[in-house]
């Protein structure tokens, strides 16, 4: 099991360059991390899932779900966390 701080961070400035054939958008932007954080837990399982406090981040459009997902594809694995 491994147990980490996501820390938050604010955005300085931030310019939007344009959106990108995958929907998102390229930006410029300076940022600053802040002492508030998210505590994250990553343990070994059987496939990716996700678990949080707030029921509206648990679906499959979450950010770290995906990120996971595509982790998990680009290795060619079936481990999960």
């Amino acid at each position: 099991m491994l147990v980490l701080d996501a820390y938050a961070k604010v955005n300085l400035t931030m310019e939007v360059l344009g959106k990108r054939d995958d929907g998102y958008h390229d930006i410029v932007s300076v940022m600053q991390t802040i002492a508030l954080s998210d505590t994250v837990t990553l343990q070994k399982t059987n496939g990716i899932t996700i678990e949080c406090d707030e029921p509206n981040l648990t679906g499959p459009d979450n950010l770290a779900l995906k990120a996971a997902q595509l982790l998990a594809d680009e290795c060619s694995t079936t481990s999960g966390v």
